[in-house]
């Protein structure tokens, strides 16, 4: 531990700890509103950072090249380059997370105080970033100019960490952390290794450099073929009770984790069944629910049924906020988008772009903002924009007659109604 008290350490930590924070904070509302953004965020961050961490290893590591050769001269010393290593990976890797993870749990603890954890990431973020410092070991041997290799050594680490792992900022519920990432890195880690390895075992410089380039080589060859492992994408299975509650006729259920954006999910149910009152459609009592939750996808028959007499409608309130547009999307009832075909013979891609109107405008008023313009840009959802605005400027009764009209006349003709 004497060599992580060095002036020199304690400045690389220094450094990097402030460079943890800077990056989390510009990532402040991810973990801010609960524990759903705190992995992600951890990635994120570490992910930019590698470049960081990578350069300064490549310093550091030029300087133990020169001391090893100094002090081996006089007399030979052995595992030095190991004790090396441990202090880098101290200094500029684990003291530096620890600190970083720590703080921004505590933090999401404090301001939220809820949400799903995905306590993985503190074991891939330190692994990604011992990758970073191989990498800029390696790069000392093969660079003898220092602006070179702190340039390659950081943009190497940032490229394996775009191509090797993809991660969102927040985790949602309904997913489980993909531990091949794990293998994706442990395969890494070792080529970088082998390159180091070979480098330093092998006297000739004519062999020695090629081999130390051959396993950068093998890192991009290995990215390329494997691709990318994605943390975010396979399905949670966990056999947990889920949490449920009643909006009328109509339930919703969502993972645990997510039990605080029930009375936000039953307004929402609330809504969609008061716009079905007004047409006067009557749909059938629904079962909103998250993806996912084993107790409730046993039960769905193949025609989309809970126990057969509840409509199962899939619901995704993304990430850590309670309110999203994305999650009211998923209580528009399908009764709403049907239309009569037969009415008026309209080319199918304008009854589509008609579909995604007043889908998107039911979305906008189930939300509680019928002037909500923050999901796109394209044609047919700025024509929802734009008589969502001009709901908007109407009391919440008006608005729900007028929708109610706009939606009866959609479901009677398939257009849309501007009037």
């Amino acid at each position: 531990m004497r060599h992580v008290v060095r002036k020199q350490h304690l400045i690389h930590t220094g450094v990097i700890t402030l460079a943890w924070f800077a990056m989390l904070i510009l990532l402040f509302d991810p973990w801010m509103n609960g524990y759903h953004g705190v992995g992600g965020s951890l990635w994120g961050a570490g992910a930019y950072l590698s470049a960081l961490i990578a350069a300064l290893a490549f310093l550091n590591h030029r300087k133990t090249l020169h001391i090893y050769q100094s002090v081996n001269a006089v007399a030979p010393r052995k595992y030095i380059y190991l004790r090396y290593f441990a202090v880098d990976l101290l200094s500029l890797n684990i003291i530096p997370f620890l600190i970083a993870a720590t703080s921004i749990t505590l933090a999401s603890t404090i301001m939220a105080g809820r949400g799903y954890l995905v306590w993985q990431y503190f074991l891939l973020v330190p692994l990604f970033l011992t990758l970073a410092i191989l990498i800029g070991w390696v790069s000392a041997y093969l660079f003898a100019h220092v602006a070179v290799g702190v340039v390659f050594s950081g943009l190497f680490s940032l490229f394996i960490s775009f191509y090797l792992i993809q991660s969102a900022v927040e985790s949602d519920v309904w997913t489980r952390f993909d531990w091949s990432a794990f293998t994706q890195l442990l395969v890494a880690i070792v080529l970088i290794a082998g390159g180091i390895l070979a480098r330093r075992r092998v006297k000739q410089t004519r062999i020695a450099a090629p081999l130390a380039w051959g396993s950068l080589f093998a890192v991009v060859a290995y990215v390329w073929l494997s691709g990318y492992a994605n943390l975010q994408t396979l399905p949670r299975t966990a056999d947990i009770q889920p949490s449920c509650a009643e909006s009328g006729p109509d339930t919703v259920c969502v993972w645990p984790e997510d039990a605080y954006k029930l009375p936000t999910l039953t307004r929402y149910a609330a809504r969609a069944r008061s716009l079905d009152s007004a047409l006067g459609i009557k749909a059938t009592p629904a079962l909103f629910a998250e993806p996912h939750i084993p107790q409730v996808m046993t039960n769905l028959d193949r025609d989309g049924y809970y126990q057969g007499s509840r409509r199962f409608y899939q619901i995704h309130p993304f990430g850590a906020e309670p309110s999203n547009w994305a999650g009211a999307r998923g209580f528009v009832f399908t009764d709403f988008l049907i239309c009569d075909e037969s009415a008026r013979r309209l080319p199918e891609a304008e009854r589509t772009a008609n579909t995604f109107i007043i889908s998107d405008l039911l979305t906008s008023w189930i939300y509680g903002d019928i002037a909500y313009s923050g999901y796109s840009s394209e044609s047919s959802q700025s024509d929802a924009q734009a008589i969502g605005h001009r709901l908007a400027k109407l009391s919440p009764d008006d608005q729900l007659t007028q929708l109610s009209h706009i939606t009866d006349h959609f479901i009677r003709t398939c257009e849309v109604s501007n009037d």
